[in-house]
């Protein structure tokens, strides 16, 4: 028996009861599996959102504490440049260059980081529009009778 187009022999009073029962019974269990299918697959998507928010926020605070570790850093070296200049000013140069390379490496890491985060975030919204538009793909429309 095809599920979408049902074919009943025909009894005294009308269709087969036994086969129209069963028909329904079949087209509800199949029904009630793509449903949890669907349930199941926006549960994992909105996990998987949530994952990626919260991952999006760390990196983002990972980002903030950086950036103020960068200015700190500069700061202090900024601060550590001006003592060592009336020492030896030719140092001075070189620790607020290190103190730079470091901020821009913590900045740059935390950049690739929230970027590996987007593309998976892409990625995985992609998978799990795909396997929507599967599972909607499987559910018969309602033909107005």
């Amino acid at each position: 028996m095809n599920t979408i187009n049902g074919t009943f022999k025909k009894s005294i009073r009308g269709y087969n009861v036994g086969q129209v029962d069963a028909y329904i019974e079949k087209l509800t269990a199949e029904y009630d599996s793509m449903q949890r299918k669907y349930n199941d697959l926006l549960l994992r998507y909105t996990e998987e959102m949530k994952s990626t928010a919260n991952s999006i926020k760390n990196v983002s605070q990972t980002l903030e504490d950086a950036r103020e570790r960068g200015f700190r850093v500069i700061n202090d070296a900024k601060s550590k440049a001006e003592a060592m200049t009336k020492a030896a000013g030719h140092n001075a140069e070189k620790i607020v260059a290190e103190a730079k390379n470091e901020a821009r490496s913590i900045v740059d890491d935390a950049y690739v980081e929230l970027h590996k985060i987007e593309q998976d975030k892409k990625s995985i919204s992609k998978e799990i529009m795909e396997m929507m538009n599967k599972l909607s793909s499987t559910i018969p429309e309602k033909n107005p009778a």
